[in-house]
Formats: structure tokens, sequence, C-alpha cells
């Protein structure tokens, strides 16, 4: 019992230094010596001041900004030189039981999100993360290296730039959140933690307040809605709208897919369905959007009723599965769009019915 304590003194001893020094060094090293350069141009060498104290209140805003600009990057070189010397790498996997090299790692990345708080938690940050060259810096203060591409604009928070990938173009909206680990704690009581490599495609949109977790697959041009919650592992493809929690396929974003969607429709609408089938069909319709059946035209859409919304939709699935069998997936479910839609996943499910269906195999 004595042996267990002592070890977990020990541990908790290691840890409280570890985050001593990443969260210390930086601020005492850049305050020392950017004290040293003030008293250097800005005093004389009898102690006293060459500016007026007016000059020194003018002057505090940009003393402040060149303060945080040396901050910043004492910061980045001290995770440069810890990253060679620790050989530190954002695990994929790490738990603090399962020997020393696996501890180090996962206490190094507890203690930089540490610092990641810390940094963000400064005035002008902010502003810094939204101009070209300065962001590096702030991302650097707390990871080991960025992959931001070309014009991309980031005003969330990234928490895991290391393995984070940002397509030319891309804007991660205010107040986001793209969080590539989780952090858990084991039945033993051991902490552990996983990582996955989040990548967000050229021209992706993500509205603000939104959170994307661990192995997320944005494509091209998609599209996330503000305050949405993408889950871990979910695969967008190129120019797809999703929002929600968890966040759901809603559309496809520019026009050409429109387009592409509308000549689908046009084709889908060429399929006929019997009477029985049709006015079926047209009740559910009817109940999901509360109107009456009379007022649902055989062309009926999504874009002649602001009620075509993503609940009803499901509410359609639901319905599709209870009267004829339809099984859709969730992506399949936000595409029923139109009445054409409907007629055609009824049609694909009565053609899967057809072709399953056993054969006659003579007498017994």
């Amino acid at each position: 019992m004595t042996t267990t304590r002592v070890k977990r003194f020990g541990v908790c001893v290691l840890e409280f230094v570890l985050a001593l020094v990443y969260l210390m060094t930086g601020p005492v090293v850049s305050a020392c010596t950017f004290s040293w350069l003030l008293q250097r141009f800005a005093f004389n060498p009898d102690g006293t001041s060459s500016f007026t104290w007016t000059t020194w209140l003018a002057l505090a805003p940009l003393l402040y900004a060149g303060w945080l600009i040396w901050f910043l990057a004492q910061c980045a070189l001290e995770v440069q030189v810890h990253s060679f010397y620790m050989r530190y790498h954002k695990p994929a996997r790490a738990s603090d039981a399962d020997g020393f090299r696996n501890w180090l790692m996962l206490n190094a990345s507890m203690c930089l999100y540490l610092r990641a708080r810390f940094v963000m938690s400064l005035p002008l940050v902010d502003a810094f993360l939204s101009i070209h060259g300065l962001r590096n810096l702030v991302l650097l203060s707390y990871a080991g290296s960025t992959n931001l591409g070309h014009g991309s604009l980031v005003l969330g928070y990234l928490f895991d730039p290391d393995i984070t990938d940002i397509g030319d173009h891309a804007i991660i909206g205010t107040a986001s959140s793209v969080i590539a680990h989780s952090i858990t704690v084991n039945p033993d009581g051991s902490r552990l933690m996983v990582s996955s490599r989040i990548k967000i495609g050229a021209r992706t949109v993500i509205g603000g307040a939104a959170q994307i977790h661990p192995g997320v697959q944005l494509g091209k041009d998609a599209m996330v809605e503000p305050a949405s919650y993408v889950a871990a592992f979910t695969q967008i493809g190129d120019g797809e709208v999703w929002g929600g929690n968890p966040a759901r396929f809603i559309r496809m974003r520019n026009a050409a897919s429109h387009r592409e969607s509308d000549a689908k429709a046009n084709l889908e609408t060429a399929l006929k369905l019997d009477d029985a089938t049709e006015k079926a069909l047209r009740e559910i319709v009817a109940m999901a959007l509360s109107r009456t059946v009379d007022s649902i035209t055989a062309d009926l859409s999504a874009r002649d009723t602001a009620a075509w919304d993503s609940l009803a939709q499901l509410a359609m699935s639901v319905e599709l599965q209870k009267r004829f069998g339809v099984l859709l997936t969730n992506q399949e479910s936000f595409r029923l769009r139109s009445m054409a839609s409907l007629r055609a996943a009824i049609h694909r499910a009565d053609s899967l019915t057809s072709s399953s269906a056993p054969r006659s195999a003579g007498g017994l």
C-alpha cells in the first residue's frame, strides 16, 4: 500500500513539473527577455525613462502586441525543441498505464492542450488567427506543425493543428471546435487518449459554433451548418450540406448539383404507381406536412413548401417502411425531396422484392 502511494505521489510530482514547464517557461522567458529589451532601448543608463508617461500610455497597445508576438515565438521555439529531443508526436493511442513512453506522450499532449487554453485566453489572439503569418505563430505555440491551405480562414478553435488538414480557401467559423482527439478513463482508473486525423476539403465552410470530431472527412465545397455536431469518423462528400445534432445530410450545395438533382427528378417523374399506392403515398406526405390529402399534388417538392424539412423527411421514411417495407439509410431519407423521389424509392423497393422472390422449384 505504501509503495502504491509513493508511486502515485511520484507520478503526481512528474505531472506537476511537466505542466509547470509547458505553462510557465514561455511566459517567464518572454517577460524577462522583453523587459531586458525595453530597459536597453527605452531607458537611460541612469535608469530614467526616455519617454513621458503619456507616451508610455499611447505605446501600451503596441507594447502588448509586441510582447504577445515575442511570447508566441518563444512558445513555438520551445515546442519545436521539446518535439526534437523528446521525439514527440501526437499519439494515435496512448495510455498512462502502458509504460513510461506512452505516459510521457499522453502528458505532453495534455500539457500542450493546457498551453492552448492559456494562449487562446489572451487578448488579441483571436485577431491573430485571422492574420496570415501570425496565425501560424499562434498554432505553433501549442502544436508541432500546421496544415493550413492557401487562403483558408480560421476563426474557431483548432485543438490539434498538427493532425488537422485544412484545404485551400476553407473557412472555420467563429466559436467552432475542431477536435481530433478524445480522452477517456479505463476501468482501472488510467487515462486513455485516442486521436485520428481530420481532413477539411478546399472551399469547405464550417459554420459558427459547430463541432467537428476525430476522423471526420469533409470533401471539397462541403458545408456544415452553424451549431451542428459532426460525430467522429463521419464522411461528408463533395458539395454536401450537413446539419443538426448529430449532423445529417440536408442537400447539395452548388447550383450544378441542383441541376443534376432536377434532371434526376425529371427522370423519376416518369415512374407511375397504381391508384391505391399513389393515394397511400399522398396520405403519407399529407400527414408529414400537416396538410390535407387534396393539397398534395403529383409534382409537389420541398421547394414548394417550407414544411417539407428534414423532420418531415424522417417521418415520410418511417411511414414508407411501415406501409411499403421500404428500408432507407439516413442519407437516403434526407434525399426524399419530392413526390418523384418518393415514387422512385417505392419502385426500387418493389424491384428488389421481385428480384429476391424465390422461383418455383416444382412439387415437393
